[in-house]
């Protein structure tokens, strides 16, 4: 991988969770790291403010196309302007929308997360190519709703699966380009998400007693983060862009990740 300190890390969905984790991660290896969010330190339009964590931190809603473009030339702009490429992009921020039956609020959700889930991850690619270095790695965050459908949690699982629809056609398209794609499952996790799962009434939402007997095996963000950190640093090229999701329960793969002596203890709650 063509890869210098110099290069940028941008992440989505920076302000909380697996990508506050993750950014946290990159800054201690000494990167500059790009953090875009809605609900973090707000910016002005057209540039970034630093976070006490060391972030440069870009607010916006890449729940609307608008915003998403003014994002797109915000990044690009910097690359230009300060001379530097983009060597890793993570497309972490996520959202589930409505929880229940799909019904008359389902289109303006879908055409939200849509936004989110699949313009978002496109555009902060396509539109700006010339600012990606030849072996530049792009994390899209998948879910297993992205390959099964589940009843309740609808529009999520459509433009889940459209993002991994999307990931294979980029992985396709710019392979020539020296830019690579993978996706990353991090599993169930302890974030807002997962407490937005847990709240619904079961009568409108029937997994909902799942997820509340369930917050006992959550994984923590940070060791989430560590596992992503992973993917994007330490594999090879043909192991990142590979077609299979990487999956955080996957056992072989524990021993390259985690610190000797550390046990995943997290079980797969599909097994």
């Amino acid at each position: 991988m063509s890869d210098t300190t110099d290069d940028l890390v941008v992440i989505t969905g920076s302000s909380r969770g697996i990508g506050q984790a993750l950014a946290r991660l990159f800054v201690a290896d000494g990167r500059e790291v790009i953090g875009i969010s809605r609900s973090g330190p707000q910016s002005s339009p057209n540039s970034t403010t630093r976070t006490d964590d060391g972030v440069r931190a870009l607010s916006a809603d890449l729940g609307r196309i608008d915003e998403i473009e003014r994002v797109v030339g915000v990044v690009a702009d910097i690359c230009a302007q300060e001379g530097r490429g983009i060597s890793y992009l993570v497309n972490n921020a996520g959202a589930l929308g409505h929880l229940g039956p799909l019904g008359d609020h389902a289109v303006a959700d879908l055409e939200r997360l849509m936004a989110l889930h699949v313009y978002a991850p496109m555009r902060l690619v396509t539109g700006q190519l010339d600012s990606f270095h030849e072996g530049a790695r792009v994390l899209n965050i998948a879910s297993r709703a992205g390959h099964i459908p589940i009843a309740g949690v609808g529009a999520y699982c459509i433009s889940k699966h459209a993002e991994v629809a999307l990931t294979g056609v980029l992985r396709l398209e710019l392979g020539h380009r020296g830019i690579l794609l993978g996706t990353a499952i991090p599993g169930e996790v302890d974030t807002r998400m997962q407490q937005e799962l847990r709240s619904p009434n079961p009568a409108d939402f029937a997994l909902a007693e799942f997820f509340r007997a369930n917050v006992v095996n959550l994984i923590p963000v940070d060791v989430a983060a560590r596992f992503l950190h992973w993917i994007l640093t330490a594999t090879t090229d043909e192991d990142f862009a590979r077609e299979d999701d990487w999956f955080i329960y996957d056992e072989p793969v524990e021993p390259e990740w985690l610190p000797p002596g550390e046990e995943f203890r997290y079980p797969n709650p599909d097994a």
